[in-house]
């Protein structure tokens, strides 16, 4: 088990290494992340000059900081760093989170390195992965901080499970099913006073990365609550919004808020029936049909239940059924944005299709060919 954990971790330094090296080497104008140039990196150099950190039109006049301030309050450090050295580091961070994330996930001692890196190929070729990425944006480090949440809650760690789950709230629409199946789990399994350990460790840190904000810019809230508000009207691929275009608003709500219902009462059977780490990758890809507002970067959310699922049917049929589908799915998403400007709310449908791959992979032993049929339900021959 020793040799096995430091060969993983080895192996997994040297990809961070190799990450690193990338990074330093790319040419500056690769590093102009709109998104974290704006959310992060602009909010954290404003906030170190005692500005308001929510104020971003002081340096980029056509945009609007809407992240919520946990990152802030953790990385506001990068406000001393340049532009392009903060990116740079941004940059690495993604690349290590999604490395990390498959680490944690995919437990791949025992696979053959032609599947192992078939995986990761396919993995950093994911049109979402490709976009956080690319723009800079931070829902791949939100679905890490979900899934740290889980493995040091089984470790009965709370205030590191505390810890991640305020720094998950920096996107709370990627949140709404994981913090109410964490808290839940937290219950069922250590009472009371598990949910009291929780809910305090929570709130502290909650707290806590608030305090740079308030220290260097007392009186941010009114603009970051005006920035939020002013953020509306986008065509985003999300079912409220799909429902709403094509029923109208008062019936797309209608119908929006009964499929949220069912989506929340299968994520509460699926806190109350698997282990947290279990739980937390299936809520993970059936969050992506509930938020309001999200966008396609967002269904990196749909990443862990795949890792989790190769994983699991390593050695078998579905392992390839399931890449074969999760390809087929990617090369659909990059085929409708190849050499065009589409809007963002035609992918609607990708995290239907890719937890439709998941769940027929799940159950398809449960399905029996019409050609099987039990003979013995069959009228006998001269009867």
């Amino acid at each position: 088990m020793i040799k096995i954990f430091f060969s993983k971790f080895s192996k997994f330094t040297i990809i961070i290494i190799l990450f690193v090296s990338v990074a330093l080497m790319l040419p500056n104008n690769m590093f102009d992340f709109w998104d974290f140039r704006t959310n992060l990196w602009g909010t954290a150099h404003l906030l170190v000059n005692f500005h308001n950190p929510y104020f971003i039109k002081q340096l980029y006049p056509d945009a609007t900081a809407v992240w919520f301030p946990m990152f802030l309050g953790l990385l506001f450090p990068l406000g001393w760093l340049s532009l392009d050295l903060a990116s740079r580091i941004w940059f690495t961070f993604t690349l290590f989170s999604t490395g990390f994330l498959f680490f944690l996930v995919f437990k791949s001692a025992k696979i053959a390195p032609l599947k192992l890196g078939t995986v990761l190929l396919a993995i950093f070729f994911f049109p979402p992965v490709i976009e956080n990425i690319s723009s800079g944006q931070i829902s791949i480090q939100i679905v890490l901080c979900l899934f740290l949440a889980s493995i040091c809650l089984e470790a009965d760690a709370y205030v590191w499970t505390g810890f991640f789950c305020a720094l998950a709230l920096t996107k709370p629409q990627l949140c709404l099913l994981l913090l109410p199946g964490l808290f839940l789990a937290t219950f069922r399994n250590k009472g009371k006073s598990g949910l009291l350990k929780l809910s305090a460790a929570f709130a502290g840190w909650f707290c806590l990365l608030l305090v740079p904000l308030f220290a260097g810019f007392p009186g941010w809230v009114p603009q970051f609550i005006s920035n939020l508000e002013g953020n509306t009207g986008w065509a985003v691929p999300s079912l409220f919004y799909f429902f709403s275009q094509l029923w109208g608003t008062s019936l797309g709500i209608i119908a929006w808020a009964s499929m949220a219902l069912i989506v929340f009462i299968v994520n509460i059977w699926i806190w109350l029936k698997f282990p947290p780490r279990k739980a937390v990758v299936w809520s993970m890809a059936i969050t992506c049909l509930v938020p309001p507002y999200t966008w396609s970067w967002d269904f990196v959310l749909l990443l862990p239940c795949l890792l989790y699922l190769l994983n699991k049917y390593q050695g078998g049929v579905r392992f390839y059924l399931l890449l074969t589908g999760f390809v087929t799915g990617s090369l659909l998403i990059w085929h409708a944005r190849w050499g065009t400007q589409i809007s963002d709310q035609v992918f609607v449908w990708v995290p239907i299709y890719f937890i439709t791959i998941y769940l027929l992979v799940e159950n398809i032993h449960r399905i029996k060919p019409f050609w099987k049929t039990d003979q013995r339900n069959l009228p006998s021959k001269g009867n």
